[in-house]
């Protein structure tokens, strides 16, 4: 029996019980604080500006609270927004520390 599975630790970021995002929105918002702009910041990540800004008005409002704060010279993190990065990151850290990211099967394993 051919036997190719792989059982892999995705992290994702949730509030209430809805999920937010995962490294997408971490990498997002990283790029938002390194860019000083979304605009910039979409650039850099290769997507357009929509799909960034949607990405953050959809966890901004499943949070309930702010994520970026936008003015006439930019953009910039919230406290917030600096948290989910750090604490994504940490579990992140974790996960690849304890080399616990993935698991494979193999075809011989699937044998028995």
């Amino acid at each position: 029996m051919k036997c190719d599975i792989r059982i892999e630790a995705v992290l994702y970021i949730s509030c209430g019980g809805a999920i937010i995002g995962g490294k997408g929105l971490v990498e997002s918002l990283k790029a938002i604080e390194e860019a000083g702009s979304i605009r910039a910041a979409a650039e850099k990540l290769g997507i357009n500006y929509r799909r960034l800004w949607t990405r953050i008005k959809h966890a901004e409002t499943i949070l309930g609270a702010r994520l970026v704060e936008t003015d006439r010279k930019g953009s910039k993190l919230t406290p917030l927004a600096r948290r989910i990065i750090a604490a994504y990151e940490l579990m992140e850290h974790i996960l690849k520390k304890h080399g616990i990211e993935s698991f494979n099967i193999t075809d011989a394993e699937c044998e028995a």
